[in-house]
């Protein structure tokens, strides 16, 4: 085990973020064009909730930004989702950069 299953298995109950590995390839169901639509929202959303925080975006900016029309609602259920998923794929990252050290590191032995 790398130490990813319970960050996969959190984002499998989140709406949008399920499926496959946590901020990796296609989910299980969806194509890769909406998938594609999918990181370009999550994309802008970074972009936007850093530029104005949290409580100033607004999913339409998101959209805009992304260079879409009234698209994100077929994939996030909320701004709240699309901040969850943004953070489980951190998480993820996070999670996978401490499974890559680990395997570098050699065993501790005591002197």
């Amino acid at each position: 085990p790398d130490g990813a299953e319970p960050v996969e298995a959190f984002a499998r109950g989140i709406v949008g973020c399920a499926g496959g590995k946590v901020g990796h390839g296609p989910a299980e169901g969806r194509t890769s064009k909406a998938d594609a639509t999918r990181r370009q929202l999550l994309d802008a959303a970074i972009e936007v909730i850093s530029e104005r925080g949290y409580a100033d975006t607004t999913v339409e900016r998101i959209v805009e930004v992304a260079g879409f029309e009234g698209v994100a609602y077929y994939h996030f259920s909320s701004k709240a989702d699309i901040a969850t998923c943004i953070l489980v794929e951190g998480i993820g990252e996070i999670v996978d950069d401490f499974a890559i050290a680990g395997k570098a590191l050699r065993p501790w032995k005591p002197s």
